[in-house]
């Protein structure tokens, strides 16, 4: 298979025109490949859940134009706010983009990164006491959702509020944040 790596620190015209020109070799030679990566660029680019749910938009309507609607799509090395790390605010926004990824075209994220050292980016966990950081919080209280299987219907018209709800056929869970 092929991984494409594709930078996710805006639509960019020219970067575009590139990615499909080798989409579309492998359309002509009858190749597949199994997905497509946004590298997020931590040190160059600002993520936040807008723009990535606008690249995860993009990226899946590209490939499905290109006749590659099975091709997995993945958010790779995402943390938004690391300066704000080990504070309540970057749990909050840690735990709003899960929210908001469970909805998106992606078949996975991949957190940058779980950690426990001295790192700037190792956003779970206090790298001295190895206590967990708020974030931490944000991914346990996935978790529930995903442990019950089934996520349900449950709407939202208010910017900045982000919910998830779900359940197991008996319980019903629910996760909002703001």
């Amino acid at each position: 298979f092929i991984k494409i790596i594709a930078y996710a620190g805006k639509i960019n015209p020219c970067i575009t025109a590139v990615i499909m020109k080798f989409i579309n070799v492998f359309i002509h030679k009858n190749q597949p490949f199994r997905f497509i990566e946004s590298a997020n660029q931590r040190r160059y680019t600002v993520i936040n859940i807008e723009n990535n749910q606008k690249y995860a938009a993009y990226a899946r309507k590209r490939l499905d134009e290109a006749g590659y609607t099975k091709t997995e799509t993945s958010c790779n090395e995402w943390n938004y706010k690391i300066e704000l790390k080990g504070t309540n605010e970057h749990g909050a926004i840690i735990g709003a983009m899960l929210l908001a990824f469970q909805d998106m075209p992606l078949d996975n994220a991949m957190f940058y990164d779980a950690g426990i050292g001295m790192s700037s980016y190792a956003s779970l966990f206090n790298p001295i006491t190895k206590e967990p950081y708020p974030a931490y919080y944000a991914f346990t209280a996935f978790n529930e959702l995903y442990k019950m299987g089934q996520q349900t219907y449950l709407t939202c018209d208010t910017d900045g509020l982000y919910s998830v709800a779900a359940t197991n056929g008996k319980e019903k869970r629910m996760v909002v944040v703001n």
